[in-house]
């Protein structure tokens, strides 16, 4: 993986989980905790974070393997739940094309 490639991951990464929002969430149900309680949960986090996405990164293919989940199941997977949270009817061929 080269440096372009990782730059590229972390963009994708950071628009993905869009910070603002999360940020807001994790104020808004911490908002009863203290500042070192907030701190320690944080790095807790952070630390989890790294550990799935490093598991997902190096034995994702594996584990979807495992569990018999190919990439085109997979993209209809979410070509559906898409169509779902849209509203679209639950025609499968207004869902897949």
């Amino acid at each position: 993986m080269t440096l372009s490639d990782c730059f590229a991951l972390f963009v994708k990464f950071f628009f993905l989980l869009t910070p603002p929002f999360v940020m807001s969430a994790f104020l808004s149900v911490t908002k009863d905790n203290t500042i070192q309680e907030r701190n320690t949960l944080a790095i807790w986090i952070t630390l989890w974070i790294l550990i799935i996405s490093g598991v997902l990164l190096f034995f994702g293919g594996f584990i979807f393997k495992i569990f018999g989940i190919t990439l085109d199941a997979f993209l209809i997977s979410l070509k559906y739940a898409n169509g779902l949270r849209n509203g679209a009817n639950s025609d499968t061929h207004s869902v897949i094309s």
